[in-house]
């Protein structure tokens, strides 16, 4: 049986186990999390490796460890980013295409 997009004039087939076609099945990304992975980004090019949890916490103002280790785990989970457990500066940024902020998905909305 074919599924098609559940998305209005959309005549695309839906994925495999969703309701949405592939153009419609876009992940979003928080500011907050935006503004860790711009962090960590450019952390790694200025000091050519990646910050520890501690180090993404003090450039950011966010006192708690485990708040920026959420941040960490939900871009992981968005495959933004790679991390080596058990590695203090095992972060790697993995960016899908897929992945857009929700400012990106408003301006390509009307246009």
């Amino acid at each position: 049986m074919v599924t098609f997009c559940i998305r209005i004039n959309c005549t695309a087939h839906a994925k495999e186990g969703s309701r949405y076609c592939e153009a419609h099945s876009i992940r979003r990304i928080t500011a907050k999390q935006q503004r860790v992975l711009d962090f960590v980004k450019a952390y790694i090019a200025k000091n050519q490796y990646p910050p520890t949890v501690r180090e993404i916490g003090d450039g950011l103002n966010i006192a708690s460890t485990n708040t920026v280790a959420y941040f960490l785990e939900q871009l992981q989970v968005l495959g933004l980013i790679y991390r080596e457990p058990g590695t203090p500066r095992g972060l790697r940024i993995t960016e899908p295409k897929d992945v857009r902020n929700p400012e990106q998905l408003l301006s390509t909305a009307g246009g």
